[in-house]
């Protein structure tokens, strides 16, 4: 729920601003610990969130090849959101909405040429039989779902409940964390059994596209500014830019 979460739902939105599973965890311990408003913002929709799960960098999933900002022009690119259509509509591509659902069979009819799609999530949804290149450039990397509980009973404990669901919960946001390390790791190796090939993207292509996107940290501080929520928007902005620096 963007609208009414948009401090939660940017980290799961923004594109190319990670590249690494552990960065979503450190992000989020220390946004839901740093920046009052995910409080705030949780608390007036009635919940608090605890942790979130992870996923593997979505990476460029294709039926052909593609090395080059060029190659992307006019290729159909399933997206989501409003951040990831601009992303790649910057490399000249076309924006498609598609569910999960649609995947398989959107790349089969020719419904999209590519999609941002994590390895292990190839596997389970088999869109190794539909798309057999997948590129390493990181289109989108962070949080997905999250484990809520209710403002309410929440704020019934005591700190030092809440002290120890918190620690608690990172706990199990680690282990989610390393579970998916290894199914990434897995789902390669099956990957490549069933044919698929694996390209390294050029690092000076990578940084062409990333030139071409708009200023997204840029504009959800400005959004948020708008809301009146600009402090907590450039505290969330600058601690993303330490974990990704890290």
């Amino acid at each position: 729920f963007p609208a009414e979460l948009p401090f939660h739902a940017a980290p799961n939105s923004i594109p190319m601003a990670m590249s690494e599973v552990p960065q979503a965890t450190e992000l989020m311990e220390r946004l839901l610990q740093e920046v009052p408003e995910f409080d705030m913002e949780a608390q007036r929709n009635g919940m608090k969130a605890l942790f979130f799960h992870h996923l593997n960098p979505y990476l460029l999933v294709c039926k052909e090849p593609a090395m080059s900002v060029a190659d992307m022009n006019g290729r159909k690119v399933r997206t989501w959101g409003k951040d990831m259509p601009r992303m790649v509509e910057a490399a000249g591509g076309v924006a498609v909405t598609l569910g999960l659902a649609e995947l398989y069979e959107g790349l089969q009819k020719g419904t999209v040429d590519c999609i941002p799609f994590s390895v292990d999530l190839m596997v389970s949804y088999k869109i190794y039989e539909v798309a057999k290149h997948v590129h390493y450039i990181t289109l989108w990397e962070g949080p997905t779902n999250a484990v809520w509980i209710s403002s309410n009973i929440w704020n019934g404990f005591t700190d030092e409940q809440r002290a120890i669901i918190t620690e608690l919960s990172f706990e199990a946001a680690r282990r989610d964390r390393d579970q998916v390390l290894a199914a990434g790791e897995e789902a390669i190796g099956i990957l490549k059994e069933n044919g698929v090939q694996f390209h390294d993207f050029p690092a000076e292509e990578a940084a062409k596209w990333r030139a071409a996107n708009p200023d997204f940290f840029a504009d959800f501080i400005a959004d948020m500014t708008a809301l009146g929520r600009g402090e907590d928007a450039e505290k969330t902005i600058q601690i993303w830019r330490e974990v990704v620096a890290n």
